[in-house]
C-alpha cells in the first residue's frame, strides 16, 4: 500500500468506521478496502479505495471526510461511487466512467466482490450477482463482448448468447518465433521468424455457468485454414482472411487423460467447449474454472507469416 499522511488518515477512518463489521464468511470486513487499496498506486486512489464504503454502509457524509482531511478529488469521487439506491445499478456504474478514480476503485472492487472463492457456501443470488458485476465490468470497459481484429472481431457465444470476457493484452510480451525456439536458437543458426503484429489472451469465467451449457469461440475469419495442429495441451487453427492471417488457440490440457474430473469444463471440438461439472465447485482453483484463448494476427498471407501466428497461437508461453 502507498504510506501518505493521507492514505493513513484514510485507513485510520477506515478501520474506525468498519470496526466490528464483518463480511458474508464471518471475516472482517475492513479486509475488502484494505485490499482494494493494496492495488492503487497514487495517493487519490488508494484514499478512495479505503473509504470506498464509509458513506453508503457506515452513514458518513461529504463533511465527514474533508473533516479527515480527504481533498475534493477524493470526495468527489466517493460520492459518485455511493450507490442511491433510486438509480438502476447500471446507470450507477455508468456514471463512474469519465472519473479515473472512482472507476479504478469500482472495476478493483467489482474484481473482489466477484470472487465467488470468499464464499464458503455460493447460492443462486451469489452467482445472479456475479452476472451483474460482469456487465458492470463491461460497461467500465474492464470486459468486453468482443475482440476487434484487422480480420474481424472474436466473440464468445454460450448458448448462442453473447457473453463477456476478459481481454488481456499480449501483444508486447515477446512472442517471437524461431523454429529452434528452446534449443539454443541464438547459437545454431536457426532462422528468427518474427512476431504477431497482435496477440490477446481471452479469459472466459465460467463460475455463473450451468452444466450442459455450451461455449463457442465465433469468429469472422471464414473457413480458409492454413496452419493448424494440437497437442495434450491447445489446438489451434490459422485462418487466411482480409490480407491477414488469424490464429485462435484453445486451451485443452487433458494431460491428467480426463478433463471432465478435473476441471468444470471440456474441449467439444474445435474452438467450442461444454460445462461437464459445476463451475461454482471448481471455484477455488482459476484454472480449473476459467477458460483461456489466444487470438494472434499478422498481416501477409504467407507461409512464414502462418507459422509465427500458428506458434504464438498454439504453443507459445501457455
Amino acid at each position: 500500500m502507498l504510506y501518505t499522511p493521507a492514505t493513513k488518515r484514510a485507513l485510520r477512518y477506515c478501520l474506525a468506521c468498519h470496526e466490528g463489521q464483518l463480511d458474508k464468511t464471518g471475516l472482517p470486513y475492513a479486509l475488502h478496502p484494505i485490499h482494494l487499496a493494496e492495488q492503487m498506486r497514487g495517493e487519490d486512489e488508494t484514499c478512495v479505495a479505503l473509504l470506498h464504503d464509509v458513506m453508503e454502509d457506515c452513514g458518513k457524509t461529504p463533511d465527514d471526510l474533508r473533516g479527515i482531511g480527504m481533498c475534493e478529488r477524493v470526495v468527489e469521487a466517493l460520492t459518485l461511487l455511493t450507490h442511491n439506491p433510486a438509480l438502476p445499478y447500471l446507470d450507477y456504474v455508468r456514471q463512474l466512467r469519465d472519473n479515473p478514480v472512482a472507476r479504478a476503485v469500482k472495476i478493483a472492487d467489482l474484481r473482489h466482490n466477484s470472487q465467488l472463492a470468499r464464499l464458503d457456501e455460493v447460492r443462486p443470488r451469489d452467482v445472479e450477482r456475479l452476472r451483474k458485476y460482469m456487465e458492470a465490468r463491461v460497461v467500465l470497459g474492464d470486459m468486453a463482448y468482443e475482440l476487434v481484429t484487422p480480420a474481424g472481431s472474436v466473440r464468445v457465444l454460450v448458448n448462442g448468447e453473447p457473453y463477456p470476457l476478459v481481454l488481456v493484452d499480449e501483444t508486447c510480451e515477446g512472442f517471437t518465433y524461431c523454429p529452434s525456439y528452446g534449443e539454443d536458437a541464438d547459437t545454431d543458426g536457426g532462422r528468427i521468424l518474427g512476431a504477431p503484429d497482435g496477440t490477446y489472451r481471452l479469459e472466459i469465467e465460467t463460475l455463473p455457468l450451468a452444466v450442459g451449457d455450451v461455449i463457442e469461440i465465433a469468429h469472422e475469419f471464414g473457413t480458409n485454414i492454413v496452419n493448424y495442429g494440437s497437442d495434450e495441451r491447445v489446438d489451434y487453427a490459422v485462418y487466411a482472411a482480409c490480407g491477414h492471417v488469424v490464429g485462435v488457440g484453445c486451451y485443452v490440457d487433458e494431460e491428467d487423460g480426463n478433463p471432465a474430473e478435473s476441471r468444470a469444463f471440456a474441449e467439444d471440438g474445435r474452438e467450442r467447449y461444454v460445462i461437464v461439472r459445476d463451475p461454482v465447485s471448481h471455484r477455488f482453483c482459476e484454472r480449473e474454472h476459467v477458460i483461456p484463448v489466444r487470438v494472434a494476427w499478422k498481416r501477409g498471407a504467407d507461409a512464414v507469416a502462418a507459422e509465427v501466428v500458428g506458434w504464438v497461437a498454439g504453443w507459445g508461453r501457455w
